[in-house]
């Protein structure tokens, strides 16, 4: 029945079908009720009140989701300033300009977007999701490495084989792969082998049995979301001139990427600021500086993904020529002319030209080091894999990933050669999983699924 709530155009009718009254008054799904019943009057997401509105819209539970929805306003606030009214092709538009070419009609917004009541919503949302995921977390048997960097689904997998199967969860202290790879780098979980761990920076991988390795060894339960909700601070750029003042000399003359050195920046060479730690952040992308600025910024490592990006800036250098500032509907305009078009938005002219060969030359090299890591994690996975390809420059790249005989087994182009890998008479002759040969043992004769019986089946 909530499902059934949740999908415009369905009703539900309870487990009779639609007959008599119950047809003529489809029923409202309990969890409908209890959150229309928590809201306040008044309030809440909807859309243009039309027979032909945004049909999604009663159902975003988010404010800030909703206020960003085209289409959809949350008690009269919108983030468009207003939303299109008309057919139904018009109500997913989010433009006064298009949706008056389109012959539709803009409804502009009954009041001002309340940021600050958005953001206390959010994080109450926030808070409640966190809450939850800490309830599931004490007492799942299947755990993650701890940090903010653990496989998050792990304490969701209830059955043992599942959960010791896959990499950086282990139930209650054990795991198929004799250990888990933790520490400061989000691919630190995914890693199935001590070797593969290894090979990457800020990973360190955790043995089975080892002093304290049951459920999250690095950190208490509640760190992981703690340190996930309060990420270390981005280094900032240097105070924005005002239009009229120009960049330094300083800064007209230093193109060098930003030195680091103990918790600190030079940005611009001329600029010293501080950091929770600067090694660990050394990006130089930043957004406008102010309170609405693009939070996504600050963490963008790439120089050209920074400089193509809206509201962003590599130490003051964009592809755009500059960005918008205002409201936080400002600042993912890319065109100057769009930006002064919108109310409240100021556009601001990029510090300094870009530098074309540095921003080739970051690339290059985030391109190699992401390649080495990318080799040295797969040659040392299929140094220690038991299912392999055929070992051709063709072969399927994926076999060496595959952790159990039973799945490598139905993966075509896999072989499984047991734990002592493929040497003499066994690399020429496969193994044939247990499961598989139970299977075909259990199996009546002429009964079940068969190919063509030729050798080519």
């Amino acid at each position: 029945a909530t499902n059934c709530g949740f999908i415009p155009g369905c009703k539900w009718y309870g487990q009779q079908g639609p007959s008599g009254a119950d047809a003529a008054k489809p029923r409202v799904p309990a969890a409908l009720e209890e959150l229309g019943a928590a809201r306040e009057p008044g309030a809440g997401c909807t859309g243009d009140g039309t027979p032909t509105q945004n049909p999604n819209c009663g159902f975003n539970p988010s404010r800030s989701g909703c206020t960003w929805s085209p289409g959809c306003n949350w008690d009269g606030e919108s983030h468009f300033d207003g939303w299109c009214s008309g057919s139904l092709s018009c109500v997913y538009t989010s433009s006064p300009k298009v949706c008056k070419r389109s012959g539709c009609t803009w409804i502009h917004s009954k009041k001002p977007v309340n940021m600050t009541a958005e953001r206390e919503m959010d994080m109450a949302g926030a808070r409640a999701a966190q809450a939850a995921d800490e309830a599931v977390r004490q007492t799942a048997p299947c755990q993650g490495g701890g940090g903010a960097f653990e496989n998050p689904w792990c304490k969701y997998i209830e059955p043992q084989a599942q959960c010791m199967i896959t990499p950086g969860c282990n139930f209650q202290g054990k795991s198929s792969f004799g250990g888990w790879c933790n520490g400061s780098s989000p691919l630190c979980a995914g890693q199935p082998a001590s070797s593969m761990c290894a090979a990457l920076s800020g990973c360190e991988w955790i043995p089975e049995g080892a002093q304290g390795a049951s459920g999250n060894i690095t950190a208490a339960p509640g760190a992981a979301v703690a340190s996930a909700a309060t990420p270390a601070a981005a280094p900032a750029m240097s105070a924005e001139p005002s239009d009229s003042a120009a960049p330094s000399p300083q800064a007209k003359a230093t193109d060098a990427a930003p030195s680091v050195s103990s918790g600190k920046v030079l940005v611009q060479g001329t600029v010293e600021v501080a950091t929770q730690d600067a090694s660990a952040h050394p990006y130089s992308c930043a957004g406008d500086g102010t309170p609405t600025e693009n939070p996504n910024c600050a963490m963008n490592p790439s120089r050209s993904g920074c400089t193509w990006s809206p509201g962003c800036n590599w130490n003051g250098e964009s592809h755009f020529g500059g960005w918008c500032s205002g409201s936080s509907s400002c600042v993912y305009t890319s065109g100057q002319q769009s930006c002064s078009e919108m109310p409240g938005c100021t556009w601001k002219p990029a510090l300094r030209p870009l530098n074309m060969t540095a921003e080739r030359e970051a690339d290059a090299a985030d391109a190699a080091r992401t390649a080495e890591q990318i080799k040295a994690a797969n040659d040392a996975m299929q140094a220690v894999a038991l299912c392999k390809g055929d070992g051709t420059p063709a072969e399927n790249p994926y076999c060496k990933f595959i952790p159990d005989a039973t799945n490598c087994g139905f993966i075509p182009g896999c072989k499984w050669y047991g734990q002592q890998g493929p040497s003499g008479a066994d690399a020429a002759k496969p193994r044939v999983p247990a499961a598989l040969e139970e299977l075909g043992a259990a199996r009546e004769p002429g009964a079940g699924c068969t190919g063509d019986g030729t050798p080519t089946q």
